[in-house]
């Protein structure tokens, strides 16, 4: 047994690690950037969007609350 800083026993605690792909913020995160890439895209070919503009400021507002809630309930860290 391996003593710590203060002379005590470290303790070695088991983490489970999650691959990557297994992780929901991160797909979350990859079809939010794929819909911001495609929609970028199809602006150089006419098109406008759905949604009004002053509406886009909600858009942000939602991927980013998603995101916060997606991160509150991540128990694992992630494997590269």
């Amino acid at each position: 047994m391996s003593l710590g800083k203060d002379g005590e026993s470290a303790r070695y605690v088991r983490v489970r690690v999650k691959k990557i792909g297994q992780s929901k913020t991160w797909w979350f995160n990859v079809v939010a950037l794929l819909i911001a890439v495609l929609v970028a895209v199809l602006g150089q070919f006419g098109y406008t969007g759905e949604l009004p503009p002053e509406w886009a400021q909600y858009a942000v507002m939602l991927v980013t609350l998603i995101n916060l809630i997606l991160r509150l309930i991540t128990k694992q860290p992630l494997e590269l």
